[in-house]
């Protein structure tokens, strides 16, 4: 079996008021995918079983 890491992040800002995670500021996520084109952490979102949204990356630090 092999070891993959998990990237955790934190939402350190919302850039829009009306994105789903401007509720969210503060709270930590296990990154699903990396999407560097578009520049945004896409993420499974806590309130909605099995649902995948994007983090901008501007609005969210990478923690270790």
């Amino acid at each position: 079996m092999f070891d993959r890491k998990v990237i955790k992040i934190q939402v350190k800002t919302c850039h829009n008021a009306l994105l789903w995670y401007n509720k969210h500021v503060g709270d930590k996520f296990d990154v699903v995918f990396f999407d560097a084109d578009e520049s945004v952490f896409w993420v499974r979102e806590k309130d909605e079983f099995m649902a995948r949204n994007w983090i901008a990356c501007k609005d969210a630090e990478v923690l270790q």
